[in-house]
């Protein structure tokens, strides 16, 4: 009634863009595809797994979407087309270009009303990171001028600097000067990809809980320590669980991408090595920063 199977595709050379429902028993390619509405919580989050294939020679190719179409969809609802985990706002991006070969090109279309995260801070240092996008990014607005002290990990210095506006993807050090609750609203992160250099970083987090190592992959494999640290009040908590609001510092063996995604799985293998052994071995993060 409402969905329109994709045809076949033509010869060669050809580009051919679809819905993939690879679970459906019959038809698995759609041209137009309507899903229900799907609510977590008080926030709907709707998404459709689309796909492109393309059969020639290496050239770039350039995805478009309607103007006048994203306009007609109401302003709550945030649009993203998600490209291995980085997330394109098509409300203010109209097209996405890459570099194709023969071969298909997995992307995901998600549309979800705002949703709304609450920081329960303590007097003194926090370490937070941003599980949402939030609609004004300004430090001031968020946590208000007179309370509160905003501090980032400089990567190339190796030294924290103070910043007044904030990002996804990266841990910061939060002073406030007293207990406080703080209400953030915007586009929730489902994953995240992060350059990350040899030595230690400020990692942030996804709207939802996730854990290392099932949770993260870096590229090349296998390069961060796979256990975490944050700030308990008075001195570091050890972690493997990515809880959503949380910071943490990440150690990687060298300069990496990391991919941060949902997981819900937890172990290790008891199996222990001579020497340093991530899986056992304890290192000391760098310490928070001086009180001002």
């Amino acid at each position: 009634e409402f969905d329109l199977p994709e045809p076949p595709a033509p010869p060669s050379p050809y580009q051919q863009a679809y819905f993939y429902y690879p679970e459906n028993p019959v038809v698995k390619k759609l041209s137009t595809s309507y899903i229900p509405s799907n609510c977590v919580g008080n926030m709907e989050s709707n998404s459709w797994p689309f796909q492109m294939d393309y059969s020639g020679e290496g050239t770039e190719v350039t995805i478009t979407w309607n103007a006048g179409d994203i306009a007609a969809v109401p302003t709550n609802y945030s649009l993203l087309f998600v490209v291995n985990g980085e997330q394109i706002d098509m409300r203010t991006t109209p097209s996405y270009t890459f570099s194709a070969t023969t071969g298909t090109y997995e992307f995901e279309i998600i549309a979800m009303t705002a949703g709304q995260y609450t920081f329960e801070l303590f007097t003194g240092w926090n370490m937070i990171s941003f599980p949402l996008e939030p609609l004004d990014n300004g430090a001031d607005s968020i946590f208000g001028p007179e309370y509160y002290s905003l501090y980032a990990w400089n990567l190339d210095n190796r030294t924290y600097v103070l910043v007044d506006e904030v990002e996804i993807n990266v841990g910061y050090w939060l002073f406030v000067l007293d207990d406080r609750s703080v209400t953030v609203t915007g586009t929730p992160v489902n994953e995240y990809n992060a350059s990350l250099t040899g030595g230690w970083n400020m990692i942030g987090s996804i709207w939802t809980a996730t854990n290392v190592p099932d949770g993260t992959e870096t590229d090349p494999a296998d390069q961060m320590y796979p256990q975490l640290y944050t700030w308990g009040g008075d001195y570091y908590e050890l972690r493997q669980a990515i809880e959503p609001g949380i910071g943490y510092w990440a150690l990687t063996y060298c300069a990496c991408e990391l991919h941060v995604f949902p997981n819900a799985k937890f172990g290790l293998d008891d199996a222990a090595m001579d020497g340093f052994d991530p899986q056992f071995d304890v290192p000391e993060p760098p310490p928070p920063p001086p009180y001002q």
